[in-house]
């Protein structure tokens, strides 16, 4: 399978997640949450199995867009995560916890990634594709199982929601997008719509830059002058993941005791990230290589604290639209990132370096996108009570706020 068809596969896969993710986000407010993540669930098992009978009885490969588009129409992986990031907000409580209990998940979800990467490599290896195939289907049924045993949770409508002008159901393209525009409405809140489009501004270009660098690095480091085996990238991979989310896990668990919230510590760590980029760009030799994941692996805490800050500055209505916008600027940034390989090839001539100094200048933009959410969130999570829509008489509140 070339490189070109994986690319070809994630872009259908993203693509069509963007669709989905915008589509549950906009029922999150009626579905329960169990129905949220058992969707892409589903979605992701389907195209487990499909690998396994392409692998298995030795399909024509194109049978995996079938797999793929399958996955994209039920939110994909970015859709299973917006199920997890909601549930999780449910169950926590409007402070601190909340954005420890996002890292936690955010670097569970690294670390297991780091192992896969090795795992699956070694299994490969040893005993070809079944059972790598097969063991990807079981875990994704087990996860199936987990899920449906959960406990319930309730969807949580607008106390608006079930009018003669406000079907509880929305209607397409209009309702939809209403929905989705929920945690953009300022309404009584001074201030939340800019608050919330900083975070999303600052979001987009942490994951853009991201994806940029995960997309070239591994071309670059196998070619001259590093000549690095496959093996060896594996294990760099891994090992530089596993170290971003442990430093992402023990800097949030520090930030929830010591300090009073917000993103401020996420300025000096994505100014680290980016200087890790620039190690990249001009690294001549193996060491320089090294030291560059050792001042990149801050490079997932400002995500993290974005994702989970902003989350205690909206009510409950708008937890559901608020994490399927974040699916869809995580899918948006990996198709938008694509083109960083088009400007490493054009690069190779003059500076193969090139894509890196485009992902530290932005990160170096996050940064005063940070500061401006700084500010803003200090001056509105001041403000006790804060929600999206204030509950009527007969609504159950947020037992959490």
């Amino acid at each position: 399978m070339t490189s070109q068809m994986l690319l070809e596969l994630d872009l259908t896969k993203y693509g069509l997640g963007i669709i989905a993710n915008l589509v549950m986000g906009a029922l999150s407010a009626v579905v329960s949450r169990r129905v949220v993540m058992l969707v892409p669930l589903f979605g992701y098992l389907i195209r487990c199995v499909i690998i396994f009978l392409v692998v298995f009885l030795a399909l024509d490969v194109n049978w995996l867009f079938a797999g793929y588009a399958v996955d994209g129409i039920m939110g994909s992986v970015n859709g299973i995560y917006f199920a997890t990031y909601l549930y999780t907000s449910e169950i926590t409580s409007r402070d601190k916890s909340r954005t420890l209990a996002l890292a936690i998940l955010e670097s569970v979800k690294g670390a297991v990634t780091a192992a896969v990467y090795v795992v699956t490599g070694q299994l490969i290896q040893h005993t070809g594709y079944n059972w790598p195939a097969i063991l990807s289907a079981a875990c994704t049924l087990l996860a199936v199982v987990l899920a449906f045993a959960l406990p319930p949770r309730p969807p949580r409508p607008s106390p608006t929601a079930v009018t003669k002008s406000s079907p509880l159901l929305p209607t397409p393209v209009e309702g939809y997008w209403d929905k989705m525009k929920t945690p953009f409405k300022q309404g009584r809140q001074k201030g939340l719509t800019a608050l919330v489009t900083l975070a999303c501004l600052a979001f987009f270009l942490d994951r853009i830059s991201d994806f940029m660098v995960a997309k070239v690095r591994t071309l670059y480091v196998m070619n001259q002058p590093f000549c690095w085996s496959s093996s060896q990238i594996g294990w760099f991979d891994s090992g530089t993941q596993m170290a971003c989310y442990l430093f992402t896990m023990v800097s949030v668990c520090l930030f929830a005791r010591y300090l009073s919230g917000g993103v401020s510590v996420a300025i000096p760590a994505v100014l680290s990230a980016a200087g890790g980029h620039c190690v990249y760009a001009f690294a001549t030799d193996d060491i320089e290589l090294y030291a560059a994941p050792v001042l990149g692996m801050s490079s997932s805490l400002s995500s993290c604290l974005l994702r989970g800050e902003t989350s205690r500055a909206l009510g409950p209505q708008a937890q559901g639209p608020w994490f399927a916008v974040i699916a869809v600027i995580e899918s948006l940034s990996f198709t938008l990132g694509t083109p960083a390989l088009a400007v490493y090839r054009a690069s190779l001539g003059f500076f193969r370096g090139l894509v890196f100094l485009i992902a530290a200048g932005l990160l170096l933009c996050e940064i005063f996108l940070l500061l401006a959410f700084q500010l803003k969130w200090r001056k509105f999570i001041s403000r006790k009570g804060q929600t999206i829509v204030v509950p009527s008489a007969t609504e159950d509140p947020d037992p959490k706020e």
